[in-house]
């Protein structure tokens, strides 16, 4: 569809960032990839569903060119924007996301970096997704506020 890196090339890391940043309910319902019930060990399904798909792409090119081209038209503007700026002004956008993170501009600004056929602009979606993943854990970590205990949060040593 648009000229992007294709799915295989990238790297099992940034796969499984992409999967869990891109890809909401919705997405997995329409690619016939969600299912309410939990996943082997308890995974949640949110967890599950994405990982059963990704392992599922890395088999079927046919599946992961599907799963590109429905994140390459949700996130067709980015994309689009992105492949117009040069790499200094996009180093200049990851870096105001580090400093002011903004959830609802990470799925299309990942997306849109790490598929992008520029080298450095791909490194920069690396980064981004480094940064994401950090900004994530810190912001768990640091939040005294305890998680629900749930079947999917739930210490499995617990008696």
């Amino acid at each position: 569809m648009l000229d992007s890196r294709p799915f295989q090339q990238l790297g099992c890391s940034i796969q499984a960032t992409l999967f869990h940043a891109c890809l909401t309910a919705d997405d997995l319902r329409a690619l016939g990839a969600w299912s309410d019930r939990p996943g082997r060990a308890g995974y949640s399904p949110h967890v599950w569903c994405r990982a059963s798909l990704l392992r599922a792409c890395r088999r079927d090119a046919d599946l992961a060119r599907t799963v590109a081209d429905r994140l390459d038209l949700q996130f067709l503007d980015t994309v689009v924007r992105v492949r117009t700026l040069d790499e200094g002004d996009l180093e200049e956008t990851v870096h105001l996301w580090v400093e002011r993170p903004e959830p609802e501009a990470l799925p299309g600004l990942l997306w849109a970096l790490v598929t992008d056929p520029r080298d450095e602009v791909h490194a920069l979606g690396h980064r981004l997704g480094h940064e994401a993943v950090t900004v994530a854990f810190r912001t768990l970590l640091d939040d005294p506020t305890p998680l629900p205990r749930t079947a999917s949060t739930r210490d499995p040593h617990a008696g």
